[in-house]
């Protein structure tokens, strides 16, 4: 008896100090995911997991630890995390000979499987008790490669950084589930020993996702899986039998930059998910367990993500913001008037300030002025209703008379956007602090504090008052002047750095939806000068006929990695890159550097120079 009394009291203290004993095993953990409707259209907790040091690229939950296991695949380190946030260990994978682990996936004890993108291949290792809490950083054991290629299975090599994605092991059937990232995004099943390597589908492409992100077990259930998809963003639960998808979940993985990482896990009798992205992004759902719903009851946002409102305002800098050097508003496509001609009686060229004047009037223009554009050489000015599909021009500097969207950090720009606030009638958003007493009111900075911590739903921007209100917004729709309000967003959507000042870090031009070329790889690298260059004499004869003209580049300083883009379409976070531009005047400089001539010297018969005047 006295043994069983010590017994009971041992367990009881370790309940106290949060070391309890879990009956739970992974594959038998009393549960299966429940309709995605269940999970509702807000986390329950939204916060970045700071006890990693960036690049989360993946998480799975040990029943039999209680904790999460999480990868960062730019250190390539794995770190025990006591939810939400309290660092339990970690693990060296890089000497364990994992390069850029993307995924990671419970088996029973303290054995997981992790993947090393590349190339495309699945270890698995024990990650030991760590005595210090994390303090060091420890050694695995037993790192085991049980999968190593595609192409060693009868597969195509998946390309450079974009091997496996995600992986999740499935106990009862000793068998691992991995998907590529693309090219194709594949979904592989593969045997316990590594041996047998079968597609589950060939290319969920065909299905409309284009880039997967990460994979995970459903509790209990053998016969589906969970996959997030980057591109576009959502999760969808998928059928192993047919390779199908059943359902499918967007709400607030909308909001994440880069979504990496899946799980999910039961706690008494309450089911969460729980999400993780780079840097270092959490989003914790719990599924309501009066949820009626039926599978795929998704719906409206909650089942696809909203296009992103882009004002299509063209050129949205003023005259005192610089203006839009070597651009011009499309002729074709715009109402305009040419309102100042060289050599013309009638209307003859002007100075930059009547150009400027005769916008602010609206001269001879079926329309309300919105854009103005100036040739300093010739005196020449055009007005514009309006400004669509802006383009290179090598002799005029286009001008908005209004910047229509705000798009200052209070870091740079510690008054904001002066007069102005999103339309709260169209646009997501909570009001955090009001001026009904001092009690209630907040500085600027705790205005800022309150939009990053916002659990609701992903504050991008917010608006401060001269009496200490304060508004948190999800999306800006119809800003507008606003006497009492400054605005401030969170990131500036838009990268306007060139190589000299330094790029914007972890930003890339979105890859589907912007013309681009990939045009090093680690395979053919080069450095980040050498990228500027091949950008600055990218057309569509050496990018494969995809970029006519590029003024945007992204660069991999570890891979050496290097895209060349034309224009640059749903700029957004991406953990390896830093985003350049390429200023017209650098890439004539480049050019000429690299031995082409100033003037052109094609005769009529060769073709002459495309796009070119003197």
């Amino acid at each position: 008896m006295k043994h069983v009394a010590f017994t009971a009291a041992a367990a009881l203290l370790c309940v106290l100090h949060g070391a309890a004993v879990h009956a739970a095993l992974v594959g038998s953990e009393g549960f299966t995911v429940p309709p995605l409707a269940c999970f509702g259209t807000a986390p329950v907790e939204t916060y970045d997991m700071s006890s990693v040091a960036s690049d989360l690229s993946g998480v799975t939950y040990n029943p039999e630890t209680d904790t999460v296991f999480v990868v960062n695949n730019g250190a390539s380190i794995a770190y025990e995390i006591q939810l939400p946030n309290t660092l339990k260990g970690r693990w060296d994978l890089k000497a364990a000979g994992i390069v850029d682990p993307e995924s990671i996936s419970a088996m029973g004890g303290r054995k997981f499987a992790i993947t090393d993108e590349n190339p495309a291949s699945i270890w698995t290792m024990t990650l030991p008790v760590a005595t210090d809490s994390g303090a060091a950083v420890g050694a695995v054991t037993g790192a085991t490669k049980v999968f190593s290629d595609l192409s060693t299975a009868g597969f195509t090599k998946a390309k450079e950084n974009l091997g496996f994605e995600g992986v999740t092991w499935h106990s009862a059937t000793n068998t691992f589930y991995a998907v590529q990232e693309m090219s194709p995004t594949a979904l592989f099943k593969v045997s316990g020993d590594g041996t047998t390597v079968t597609t589950v589908t060939a290319d969920l492409k065909t299905q409309g996702m284009l880039i997967s992100g990460a994979l995970t077990r459903s509790g209990d259930a053998t016969d589906e899986l969970f996959v997030i998809i980057k591109e576009p963003k959502g999760i969808h639960r998928i059928n192993i039998s047919t390779g199908l998808s059943t359902e499918q979940y967007a709400g607030a993985v909308c909001d994440m930059g880069q979504p990496e990482g899946i799980t999910f896990y039961k706690q008494g009798t309450d089911i969460f998910m729980l999400l993780v992205g780079e840097p270092t992004q959490v989003r914790r759902f719990k599924a309501d367990p009066s949820c009626t719903a039926a599978l795929n009851a998704t719906t409206g946002d909650l089942y696809k993500c909203p296009e992103k409102l882009v004002a299509a305002v063209g050129c949205e800098k003023t005259k005192a913001d610089g203006g839009c050097p070597f651009k011009r508003c499309n002729k074709v496509k715009t109402n305009h008037t040419k309102i100042c001609v060289l050599d013309n009686k009638e209307s003859p060229s002007c100075t930059e300030a009547a150009c400027q004047a005769h916008c602010a009037n609206s001269t001879k223009l079926d329309g309300t002025c919105t854009h103005w554009s100036y040739d300093v050489v010739e005196g020449e000015c055009y007005v514009f209703a309006g400004c669509n599909d802006i383009k290179f021009d090598a002799d005029y500097v286009q001008y908005a008379m209004k910047d229509y969207t705000c798009e200052k950090t209070l870091e740079a720009f510690p008054k904001g956007c002066e007069k102005r606030r999103c339309n709260k009638s169209k646009s997501t958003n909570a009001k955090v602090c009001t001026d009904k007493n001092s009690t209630t009111t907040c500085s600027v900075s705790e205005c800022k504090a309150k939009c990053s911590t916002h659990s609701d739903f992903a504050c991008t921007s917010y608006a401060h008052s001269t009496t200490g209100e304060c508004y948190v917004f999800k999306d800006c729709i119809d800003e507008a002047d606003e006497s009492d309000y400054n605005m401030y967003v969170m990131i500036d959507p838009t990268c306007e750095t060139d190589m000299t000042a330094g790029g914007c870090k972890q930003r890339r031009c979105d890859k589907v939806k912007t013309p681009n070329a990939k045009v090093c790889t680690g395979a053919a690298p080069c450095t980040l000068g050498e990228c500027e260059i091949k950008c600055a004499n990218s057309s569509k004869a050496n990018t494969g006929g995809a970029v006519e003209s590029c003024d945007y580049f992204a660069y991999d300083e570890t891979d050496k990695d290097c895209y060349v883009f034309e224009g640059c379409a749903n700029e957004d976070f991406s953990d390896d890159y830093f985003l350049y531009t390429l200023p017209y005047p650098t890439k004539v400089k480049l050019k000429l550097a690299l031995g082409a001539t100033a003037g052109c010297s094609k005769t009529r018969a060769q073709g002459g120079c495309t796009k070119r005047r003197c």
